[in-house]
């Protein structure tokens, strides 16, 4: 039986519509599926949402894709600006060219900071990585050409004991919401967690009889936590009084929603005025940094550390040690080769 030809401009054909941008992610993901390549004809403005859409597949969580579309649409603007609109024409001194730029750049009246830069050189690094993969250029990567630039490091700072203990002490333990701010501060301060782990943590992933938590982190990797007997007593204090169900967000927010990254760090920021913390902002990575020295204070090591704030490598977990210098000192003053070579 003949049916009647579908208008494919109805809308009502097209089904959900897109915007412009997130169509070309789709249509270029659904190219590759069909042939397994991407065209190689493409400029690097299609080449860049081939990329997206590829980052998209291997999982890369929202906010990383949001970043790496704006970071990479900046760089291919900038690009296009000069005529480097093509894979080939992007070498090492066009990357040279870039970076200068960058270095000449302002935000709010003020320079470019050299992380900044250097997040810039990361998103362009990997999107040019998946350009020789797509064999769309040659070896060797222009970026690594031109070298990784460099960060000055900044001494680090965190609340002292005795600020933790003023932060700890402002929240209205007599109201609900004083109770989950104290708790809150008190799982940042007892397990250095993330933020971004904090705010989606759930009352199913808690494990109040073995004092453990269940967390998802930057990369989506699933880690337990052990937890001390102070934050249980608060989180159960919390949870009685909040009448929070197991599907619910341990930290809600408005209409129920998880409390968002950047209402933590008001919570934060508001505790430590009241404290009388005098440094501008305080942040929950601050507070991070806080629970590292802590346990290092309190005789922990650093391969534990190294495990407890989920790091790969010790390079950031050294940086965290230089807090604790004053356990180095104490350790010398016990261990000195010198007192052990009286004459």
């Amino acid at each position: 039986m003949a049916t009647a030809k579908q208008d494919l401009t109805d809308p009502r054909v097209q089904g959900p519509r897109r915007s412009k941008r997130d169509s070309n992610v789709h249509y270029l993901a659904d190219q590759r599926s069909s042939s397994g390549t991407f065209p190689i004809e493409l400029d690097l403005a299609a080449w860049l949402e081939c990329y997206l859409a590829d980052c998209e597949a291997r999982g890369v969580t929202e906010r990383t894709l949001e970043w790496y579309r704006d970071r990479g649409g900046r760089i291919v603007q900038m690009l296009d600006q000069w005529s480097v609109t093509e894979p080939d024409q992007l070498t090492r001194s066009v990357v040279s060219r870039l970076i200068g730029t960058l270095r000449k750049q302002e935000r709010y009246g003020r320079p470019f900071q050299p992380q900044t830069i250097l997040g810039y050189w990361q998103v362009g690094k990997g999107f040019a990585t998946f350009l020789i993969a797509e064999g769309a250029i040659g070896g060797p990567n222009p970026f690594d050409q031109f070298g990784k630039p460099r960060v000055p490091q900044k001494s680090m700072w965190a609340p002292s004991r005795d600020e933790c203990v003023a932060l700890l002490r402002i929240p209205n333990r007599k109201t609900v919401q004083g109770l989950r701010d104290l708790t809150l501060l008190y799982l940042l301060l007892d397990t250095g967690l993330r933020v971004s782990a904090v705010t989606g943590i759930r009352l199913r992933d808690i494990d109040l009889a073995e004092r453990r938590i269940w967390v998802l982190e930057k990369g989506q990797r699933e880690r337990v936590l052990p937890f001390g007997v102070q934050a249980l007593r608060w989180l159960r204090r919390y949870i009685a009084a909040s009448r929070l169900t197991l599907e619910d967000p341990l930290f809600p927010g408005k209409a129920g929603r998880p409390i968002s990254r950047k209402r933590v760090d008001e919570i934060i920021k508001e505790c430590a005025g009241r404290a009388g913390i005098t440094r501008g902002t305080v942040s929950a990575h601050d507070l991070r940094r806080a629970f590292a020295r802590e346990f290092l204070r309190n005789g922990g090591d650093l391969e534990s550390l190294r495990q407890l704030l989920g790091h790969t490598s010790y390079a950031m977990v050294k940086r965290y040690a230089e807090l604790a210098s004053d356990v180095v000192a104490e350790k010398h003053r016990k261990s000195s080769p010198g007192d052990h070579l009286v004459v």
